[in-house]
């Protein structure tokens, strides 16, 4: 606060630093570890084609081979003796890619499942650093489950379940807690619609769900924000009033005085 021509000037530099903050913690990079394991999910994925396509190979040789041999004599033609051996060769090698492509599949799998965990943390610390900035007083340690965090901004008048986004963030929590807790397909995930048509997790059904929610979460986060900012400064008439009978309620009209006087100094 400082003083002008006699008369009182707020420094409206302290709301400025809190909007900017806000704006600034919703729009952290939540996509640090997608970067991270870029390189890893591209390299298993080349890898995971190229056995792929030898597999098929294989298999097309390997049919091949039974056409020759049904126009030979098992037990007379030598030569179907050496198609049979080689075929043995090619059911080795196709058991050898086929053993490959399940294990990378399996490692796939298990990045997109980290994936989703970690975002689901992220957002969790982002909503958490925008009440610690917002309502610094909030011990934000008692928000450990996710019901407790929304309950909070519906007791500030935040409508979060109608912000845009939320239904993806729902259904990231509902995912992320069945990876972590059991890695069951159950009947409510089987709603979302990369997983309608699938029986269990695996990296193609993982990774589309994430692609496609992962813009919708800074959107949401952003659009939380601007709530937050409400609440803290922008006070219309109708919250003026409310604020006022709810105060006249409580107190008497020399301390609603005082108070008066406190808001213009």
């Amino acid at each position: 606060m400082f003083k002008q021509d006699n008369k009182m000037m707020f420094d409206f530099s302290y709301q400025q630093i809190i909007e900017d903050d806000l704006t600034c913690a919703a729009n952290q990079n939540l996509n640090l570890f997608e970067y991270s394991i870029k390189e890893a999910i591209d390299k298993f994925q080349k890898e995971y084609n190229k056995y792929c396509e030898k597999e098929s190979d294989i298999s097309d040789k390997i049919s091949e081979i039974e056409i020759k041999q049904s126009n030979l004599d098992e037990s007379k033609d030598l030569k179907y003796k050496e198609l049979q051996n080689h075929k043995i060769e090619l059911y080795n090698k196709q058991h050898y890619y086929f053993t490959e492509t399940y294990l990378i599949n399996e490692q796939l799998k298990s990045l997109s499942e980290m994936q989703i965990i970690n975002t689901f943390k992220n957002i969790e610390i982002n909503m958490k650093t925008l009440i610690h900035i917002a309502y610094p007083k909030i011990k934000t340690k008692e928000f450990y489950k996710w019901d407790s965090l929304i309950q909070f901004f519906n007791s500030k008048n935040i409508p979060i379940s109608k912000i845009q986004g939320y239904q993806e963030i729902t259904e990231l929590k509902n995912l992320n807690n069945s990876i972590k807790h059991n890695g069951i397909l159950n009947d409510n995930l089987k709603k979302i619609e990369e997983f309608k048509t699938d029986d269990e997790f695996n990296f193609v059904n993982l990774i589309n769900f994430y692609e496609r929610i992962k813009d919708t979460i800074k959107t949401f986060l952003n659009l939380l924000a601007e709530e937050i900012k409400k609440d803290l400064f922008h006070f219309n008439e109708d919250r003026l009033n409310k604020i006022s009978q709810d105060l006249k309620q409580r107190m008497e009209a020399s301390t609603i005085e005082t108070l008066i006087l406190k808001l213009k100094e």
